[in-house]
């Protein structure tokens, strides 16, 4: 995943930030990450989201948030 925005962090697997509304910047991270062979599959970023962004974690986060 490539993105400009500051609600992803560089920690969480797969995630490749590049500077907003600066596509020399988002070419060159694509040219990076290539390089290096990081355009894969990632498996280790897809059990992250699994994990942390599914259904029942989404709903138990809006209940919990209304109930407070």
């Amino acid at each position: 995943v490539f993105t400009s925005s500051e609600a992803f962090s560089e920690s969480i697997p797969g995630i490749f930030k590049f500077k907003q509304g600066d596509y020399k910047d988002l070419a060159n991270k694509i040219i990076e990450a290539n390089k290096a062979g990081r355009l894969v599959y990632n498996e280790e970023a897809r059990q992250y989201v699994e994990k942390n962004h599914n259904l029942n974690t989404l709903i138990s986060k809006i209940l919990s948030f209304y109930a407070s």
